[in-house]
């Protein structure tokens, strides 16, 4: 079997201290439904890129080809950011391969999560997938089986996976709103970042491009001004800035926080680099805003109040249930004070009431 090796090159552009999760490509969930390749991840210990089994989606799929990891959550751990412009019930799935498995319950799982969420073991459902399938299930507990339904709120999420069982082939993500249509399994992944050209073939400089290093990728090109290769690379992402900047400034009219979290990212890409400081320049002007800083402040309580809300929902003392209820009253009055983003706030009071909260 062959493997694709992870070549990890960051220390060829930037030196270490000065790369982070932060430049690493987000998606926006603007649309009904999407899908996300799992090779898009920057490389953790244990998967390996192939291409052997046929039918996968993108430029390869992962294998998990260290030791099960059965008791050992959060182990070779991949990330992916989603940008949730609608707040409400989402569906995931990942597209797995279990060929080669001696069993149909051997090699079939991994671990996920989303942002701090627990690590859930999920499964290949209805059966071993010896063919790629788009049919996952969650078993949070042995035994106890659920679907993988998340509520999301507006803004910026995490959703992870870890080794589990050895052997398990992953090839994509699939997201998309609860109730809406399953995406075809050949939709057309998106990934944050812009199309890598076919011409350009070092893999060093398309894995850092993937991972989202596109100051880094803008360096590379300017040491090697005489290359017409270099220069296409250098035009591509200047028009690419220019681009993703007039729609994340577009965004500042609908929802100013995620404008600001997608100017964040888009400075994280293209940092150490000439254009990468233009755009930490506006960031720190839209930060600054006091419309910005009010909305942050609004969804700090937002998210405070959605954690009191998970809590209360195993709370079994009743006058620590009682003092939590007066504590999202509370808050809920501030935040109709504060709120800008009215969505947010509404969706916080449906999910009050729908615990059983009377609303102040």
């Amino acid at each position: 079997m062959s493997t694709i090796p992870q070549i990890s090159v960051i220390t060829l552009f930037f030196p270490l201290s000065v790369w982070s999760a932060a430049h690493e490509p987000v998606v926006v969930m603007a649309v009904p439904g999407l899908a996300i390749e799992v090779e898009n991840a920057p490389p953790t210990d244990g998967w390996v890129l192939e291409r052997d089994v046929a039918g996968y989606q993108g430029d390869g799929y992962l294998r998990w080809a260290a030791p099960n990891a059965y008791n050992a959550p959060g182990t070779g751990e991949l990330r992916y950011h989603l940008l949730i412009t609608e707040s409400g019930r989402y569906q995931v799935r990942l597209r797995l391969n279990t060929a080669g498995a001696e069993r149909s319950d051997l090699g079939n799982d991994a671990f996920t999560r989303f942002d701090d969420g627990p690590w859930v073991k999920t499964f290949v459902g209805g059966g071993s997938a010896t063919g790629w399938a788009t049919r996952t299930r969650l078993e949070p507990e042995h035994g106890k089986f659920a679907e993988p339904v998340y509520d999301l709120s507006v803004g910026r999420h995490t959703f992870a996976i870890t080794g589990r069982s050895h052997g398990l082939r992953v090839d994509r993500i699939v997201i998309w709103r609860d109730g809406g249509d399953q995406p075809s399994d050949t939709i057309a992944a998106v990934s944050g970042v812009p199309t890598i050209p076919d011409t350009l073939s070092d893999p060093a400089v398309r894995a850092v491009w993937q991972q989202g290093g596109l100051g880094a990728v803008l360096g590379w090109a300017a040491k090697r001004r005489k290359d017409p290769l270099a220069a296409t690379v250098s035009t591509l992402l200047d028009e690419h800035a220019t681009t993703r900047l007039t729609a994340i400034t577009a965004w500042r009219e609908r929802d100013v926080l995620i404008a600001v979290d997608l100017l964040e990212n888009l400075a994280a890409q293209y940092q150490g680099s000439e254009r990468g400081r233009e755009l930490a320049k506006l960031l720190r002007t839209w930060s600054d805003e006091p419309a910005v800083m009010k909305e942050r402040k609004a969804r700090t309580m937002a998210s405070a109040v959605e954690r009191l809300l998970g809590e209360r929902t195993n709370e079994r003392d009743t006058t620590r249930q009682q003092a939590m209820d007066k504590a999202i009253r509370e808050a809920l009055v501030v935040m109709r004070r504060t709120a800008a983003d009215t969505r947010v706030l509404a969706d916080l009071e449906r999910r009050i009431v729908a615990a059983g909260i009377q609303a102040p």
